[in-house]
């Protein structure tokens, strides 16, 4: 209480902003609940409110209930590659996290996770390039799968760990390794 948290949200706009939107009521969406600090997105309850950047249009071939853990899994893998180990997705299109983060105040990044973003001694030499190797524990989960995605397109060799008896050597796993 106040609200059931949750972070893995999908489902159908029943609201949007009273400014333009490119959302319109009935729109199938998922949303990257990524601010637990704030109880209107907690996403295990009837409705939540998702900032408009963190939401994403369904395709109609892919269902809420498939879709909902991507959000989460997505932004848990890009900030573990790209701000935690240092990852740099500049030459595929895609942003420098590291350098980025590196550039905040220090007190504008919650204390819970300031330590992390800050404090994890990655200089620039240390910095994983295009080749290096990189293993993935639990490479069977969402988080998992596109950790070993986003690794790939940025050029690392990946080695996923998984547990063959708790994910039963069920598609999940294959499916992810297949896809690259």
């Amino acid at each position: 209480m106040p609200c059931i948290s949750g972070r893995d949200l999908a489902g159908t706009v029943v609201k949007t902003p009273k400014q333009a939107s490119r959302f319109k009521v009935g729109d199938k969406v998922i949303a990257v609940s990524t601010d637990y600090r704030d109880n209107r997105k907690s996403a295990y309850q009837e409705y939540a409110i998702a900032s408009e950047h963190n939401v994403c249009r369904l395709p109609p071939s892919v269902s809420a209930l498939d879709a909902a853990p991507v959000g989460v899994a997505y932004v848990a893998a890009a900030l573990m590659l790209g701000v935690c180990i240092g990852l740099d997705f500049s030459h595929v299109n895609g942003p420098d996290l590291f350098t980025i983060a590196r550039k905040l105040d220090p007190e504008s990044v919650p204390k819970d996770i300031r330590d992390e973003v800050f404090n994890n001694n990655i200089t620039p030499a240390l910095r994983p390039k295009k080749g290096d190797w990189l293993a993935i524990w639990g490479g069977s989960s969402a988080t998992g799968c596109i950790a070993l995605q986003l690794a790939k397109l940025a050029g690392l060799r990946v080695v996923c760990i998984l547990d063959v008896a708790r994910s039963e050597e069920r598609r999940v796993g294959k499916e992810c390794m297949e896809s690259v």
